[in-house]
């Protein structure tokens, strides 16, 4: 194909621009945030010399420290962390839609990395320690693999790409990745979804349990790492399940509306769930439209098997979160978003090769989805932008003025962000601390620097005002105590 004496660029060079820009998208708003949150700094923390490792509860996994390992040996300082995760997110978006450059209709991969990369969600995150975005690009670049082999494909390639996808993905998030494998392991015992015959005439070019047991390595590693650590640190994996339970407080519910409020944000945390309560409709529209579009895009495939396998992943993915969580954040079904792209940028292509004029409607909602996401951006970033520079204030403070400097402990809520800053150990706490408590008696016994974070200092306990006050600048209510050494 040829315009104006041109050749049209192939899939995979449109791909690397895709790739590209989505990188300069995501620089251009990654530095606005100049300290990490709670939740990476709690990855963060475990790898980057020099911090005092912030607790690791039994929900979370060691997927983004090794992500965030190399960076973190050599320094902390947060706008490095965010440049390596935007070079990382350009590289990881490239890797997840490669695969599925042989499969489906030519251009599917690019177009539908374009559209995942239009979700707000998808740039705010991209330079963010958060697993959600990574677990999203290392599921898709799974499943792919696995419909190339699934499709007659052989080779070593994508048997490995499929094992150290689903490693990555379990080692980011092992129930997350376990529960997009299941309809994966179980498709041999299928009818085949790629030639229409019962599962003892496969059209496996190999044997059928050759794609699965791809699956299965990787996913053996991630979960082989989550068992030893839970009979190490929490009494084995049914402690650390329920541990994990208690920490997300899971409850039987239909949480749709909570996840349509989620990407709405505005803020990066849902819980409580007023939080994110309104709901602008422009903005979410998106949501309501992408599984009935992406169904649309199985009636019109050619090949419909990958799509059959992308909608038992995304449900066996998504229902978890739907049924047993009563709140939602923006980025827990990323890697739903991720698959189903696949299916709606098949619709997008079939429009225009059956309608050359359809690209003139099709360019005209998409730009004005991406003009709502960019709604949705904005208002997300600007109070993103707002906390990390209270926090670095609050940190400035206590360093500058307060002389908190190692050997210190924060307690208190807020302490995890504000003691990457400082260099101090931390513990948070969900209310104010008390001077009892076992873990400060034994900080203040050990010698250190005890700063107590409380919030409306009129509720502290009557034995702590006997110590140094300080009211943290930018932060409404909260007051820091200070006994020295």
């Amino acid at each position: 194909m040829k315009l104006a004496g041109l050749r049209a660029p192939t899939p995979h060079t449109l791909l690397i621009v895709v790739a590209l820009g989505y990188g300069a998208l995501v620089a251009l708003h990654a530095f606005h945030a100049v300290t990490l949150t709670w939740d990476e700094v709690v990855y963060a923390s475990q790898v980057v010399t020099g911090a005092e490792p912030a607790d690791m509860s039994a929900p979370r996994a060691w997927g983004m420290p090794l992500l965030l390992a190399p960076v973190g040996f050599f320094t902390d300082a947060v706008p490095v962390i965010r440049a390596y995760l935007t070079v990382l997110a350009v590289a990881g978006l490239y890797l997840a839609f490669r695969p599925w450059l042989r499969i489906g209709p030519r251009y599917l991969a690019p177009v539908a990395a374009f559209l995942f990369c239009t979700l707000w969600t998808t740039v705010l995150f991209g330079a963010m320690a958060y697993p959600n975005v990574w677990l999203a690009f290392a599921l898709t670049a799974g499943v792919g693999y696995f419909c190339r082999m699934a499709g007659g494909e052989a080779g070593v390639r994508p048997w490995a790409g499929a094992a150290l996808a689903f490693a990555l993905a379990s080692l980011l998030r092992p129930t997350d990745s376990a529960a997009v494998a299941i309809p994966l392991l179980l498709a041999p015992l299928l009818p085949s979804v790629f030639g229409g015959r019962p599962a003892r005439t496969p059209v496996w070019s190999r044997p059928a349990w050759t794609p699965p047991a791809a699956v299965a390595a990787g996913l053996g590693i991630g979960w082989g790492a989550w068992t030893v650590e839970a009979f190490w640190r929490f009494g084995g994996p049914v402690a650390r399940l329920r541990a994990g339970a208690e920490v997300n407080e899971p409850g039987m519910g239909f949480s749709l509306l909570r996840h349509l409020e989620a990407v709405d944000g505005s803020y990066l945390l849902c819980r409580p769930i007023k939080n994110c309560a309104d709901i602008h409709w422009f903005e979410v529209g998106w949501w309501l439209l992408l599984l009935p579009v992406a169904a649309a895009g199985l009636a019109v495939a050619r090949t419909r098997g990958p799509y059959l396998l992308i909608f038992a992943s995304t449900a066996a993915f998504t229902l978890p979160y739907l049924l047993l969580f009563t709140y939602a954040n923006s980025r827990f079904l990323q890697p739903a978003y991720a698959l189903l792209m696949l299916p709606v940028a098949g619709v997008l292509i079939a429009g225009i090769r059956r309608h050359r004029y359809a690209v003139v409607p099709i360019a005209l909602v998409l730009a004005v989805h991406s003009y709502a996401q960019s709604l949705s951006f904005d208002r997300t970033l600007t109070r993103h932008v707002n906390n990390t520079l209270v926090q670095r204030t609050s940190a400035d403070f206590l360093r500058d003025e307060l002389g908190v400097a190692p050997r210190c402990a924060l307690f208190g809520p807020g302490a995890i962000e504000l003691a990457y800053l400082t260099g101090c150990r931390s513990a948070w706490t969900p209310t104010n601390p008390t001077v009892n408590e076992p873990r400060i008696r034994a900080a203040r016994a050990a010698g250190e620097r005890v700063v107590l974070l409380v919030r409306a200092v009129d509720r502290v306990p009557s034995e702590i005002p006997r110590w140094r006050l300080a009211k943290l600048p930018g932060k409404r209510d909260t007051y820091a105590y200070i006994i020295d050494r």
